[in-house]
């Protein structure tokens, strides 16, 4: 439920996030247990790391994507690590053959060309890996210092979380 400000017109929420999964996502189970693992993983680093999230966030509203380091959104540490706990997820229930049968059959129905070679990346993904997001943040950090700085002083700069975060992972 959300209270408007009849003054202001501010809206409060009663909630900070919400996990919406899309029709589509939840036909197949092996589908929706994938789907619901990486939205709950981003539940997670936004209520846990959120100052790594919030980098992420700017990182992602860099204006000349793709960029070194950056050459699909699913290049995005927090991006990475979701797919990476949602393969881990699906195949600790369904196993991994299930799991990578799934993954090609996704990758093979007619999807878009950035579908395709997401659901390629997830595959090539290692479901056992210990990612460290933190650090993968700071390399990204430190190769797109000054346009992070300039998009938390300008578009950003009223954002509660995105303007005032600190780079220095």
């Amino acid at each position: 439920m959300a209270g408007v400000d009849p003054l202001s017109g501010e809206i409060t929420w009663s909630y900070d996030s919400v996990v919406y999964l899309h029709g589509s996502t939840c036909e197949l189970e092996i589908q929706l247990a994938m789907t619901l693992a990486h939205e709950l993983q981003h539940f997670l680093q936004f209520s846990n790391q959120r100052q790594i999230w919030a980098i992420n966030v700017l990182l992602a509203n860099l204006p000349f994507l793709p960029a070194p380091g950056l050459s699909h959104w699913y290049d995005l540490p927090t991006e990475r690590e979701a797919r990476i706990i949602a393969k881990r997820a699906t195949e600790h229930i369904f196993g991994e053959d299930a799991v990578d049968e799934h993954i090609g059959m996704m990758g093979k129905g007619n999807p878009s060309l950035e579908d395709a070679a997401d659901w390629q990346f997830i595959r090539g993904l290692d479901s056992r890996e210990a990612y460290d997001m933190r650090a993968a943040t700071g390399a990204l950090v430190e190769t797109h210092r000054c346009a992070l700085e300039e998009l938390q002083r300008g578009r950003f700069a009223k954002d509660k979380d995105l303007g005032t975060v600190d780079l220095n992972v």
